[in-house]
């Protein structure tokens, strides 16, 4: 079949072995595909043997009989080919020769499977990790490589999910209010200073603290001028460099659903009002 591309999902694409058409009378023709693996190379070894003996073996035995692990990257492999081709189904071949042996086993489209799992973790490393070196390559250059980070975070997270909302909004972009607007606001001279605004800070080298993959407690002050500790995750640096002074970074906070850009955190960190809590 050659590659198939995702038509929803350009950056998607999937090679199958093969294209089965089944036919049965009275009915229309069904058209799935067809993945054949090659197994235990240069093992002496049957497949109820290997189920007991070999690690992270692709089969195992329910009910006395052989299936595929559902946790093996083999039925993942299955289910991104089903769902990348819209196919209903798929004949798995687990092939090997000493002594010769054949598990042909027919998987079916899971939907929800790729909906809620695969298909957010494919798209979140593509976007975070892939496209960015594709787009501005930084390999042999300085500062090097980009490091992705935590590229993901599940939404089914009982942190980030059915959780009460707190009293402060928290947009997906949170700047710093700069002092001199606090204080504005606190005095009430004027409606137009309680405005949030980005803080400028000079260019400095780069610090030696990262925060990338990091657990913090983080002080935010609430509309009513009082503060207030979140915990969270800093799970990628959109803007700049790990640990630069004016670096952006995507967190992720307890009981909010989305992701915060917020842009200091080392400064924060100097003032005291961050602390890790991975430690």
């Amino acid at each position: 079949m050659g590659l198939v591309i995702d038509k929803t999902h350009k950056f998607l694409a999937g090679s199958p072995d093969g294209k089965v058409t089944e036919e049965e009378i009275g009915k229309p023709p069904s058209v799935g595909l067809i993945e054949i693996k090659n197994v235990l190379y240069r093992k002496d070894t049957s497949f109820t043997d290997a189920v007991k003996q070999v690690k992270n073996f692709c089969l195992e035995l329910k009910e006395k009989s052989l299936q595929v692990k559902r946790s093996h990257n083999y039925y993942y492999q299955c289910q991104g080919l089903l769902n990348v081709c819209n196919k209903p189904w798929i004949d798995l071949i687990v092939r090997t020769t000493n002594p010769y042996e054949l598990h042909v086993e027919r998987i079916f489209k899971d939907s929800v499977l790729w909906t809620n799992q695969m298909q957010p973790k494919l798209s979140s490393f593509f976007f975070k990790a892939v496209l960015p070196e594709l787009s501005a390559p930084r390999i042999s250059k300085y500062p090097g490589i980009r490091e992705p980070g935590i590229w993901f975070v599940s939404r089914s997270s009982p942190n980030l999910e059915n959780q009460p909302s707190t009293s402060t909004s928290h947009t997906k972009s949170r700047k710093r209010k700069s002092d001199q607007n606090l204080d504005s606001c606190l005095s009430n001279i004027s409606a137009a200073a309680s405005n949030t605004v980005t803080l400028k800070r000079s260019r400095r080298k780069c610090s030696s603290l990262k925060f990338v993959g990091r657990r913090i407690s983080h002080e935010w002050i609430e509309d009513d001028g009082t503060g207030k500790w979140y915990k969270g995750t800093v799970t990628a640096v959109i803007d700049k460099n790990d640990g630069d002074e004016d670096a952006e970074y995507e967190v992720y906070y307890e009981n909010h659903k989305e992701a915060n850009i917020v842009d200091h955190l080392n400064d924060d960190f100097k003032k005291g009002s961050l602390k890790f809590i991975d430690i």
